[in-house]
């Protein structure tokens, strides 16, 4: 897997798991120990998350580090894209 998929699959899924667990990024950030603009970088694919933050997302989301960083198959992720749309706040 190279790094590009790895930032794909972290941002799809905490788009995901943000949405349906109902958090702001504000929320996360706060929750994280992290700054709210990194969350939206995460989102955005504009930067790899470091893997103490992919804990701390983990860990907020109730999930394990692997359910963070696994894809089972790109249309899953185009389909979570497609089912839950993201606010940006």
């Amino acid at each position: 897997m190279s790094e590009m998929d790895l930032k794909h699959i972290v941002s799809v899924k905490t788009k995901y798991m943000r949405a349906v667990c109902g958090y702001t990024q504000e929320y996360i950030a706060d929750k994280c120990d992290i700054s709210q603009r990194t969350v939206h970088n995460i989102e955005h694919e504009k930067s790899m998350p470091r893997l103490n933050t992919v804990v701390k997302l983990s860990r907020c989301f109730g999930v394990t580090v692997d359910e963070m960083i696994e894809s089972k198959n790109k249309d899953d992720d185009n389909l979570i894209q497609l089912i839950v749309p993201i606010k940006t706040y």
